[in-house]
């Protein structure tokens, strides 16, 4: 039971972590979004063209 508990624990900070990083990104790239718009257009979606 403690294992368990451990586990979730450790999976919660993980999660955490991840939205924290995320939201940092992306709140960083409204910045620049000028810039990185169109790079990650044509990096991510190429089939759409």
């Amino acid at each position: 039971m403690r294992t368990l508990i451990g586990i979730r624990f450790v999976a919660f900070i993980f999660v955490c972590f991840g939205l924290y990083s995320f939201e940092y990104k992306y709140t960083r790239w409204d910045s620049e979004a000028q810039y990185l718009k169109p790079y990650i257009y044509v990096n991510i979606r190429p089939s759409e063209t």
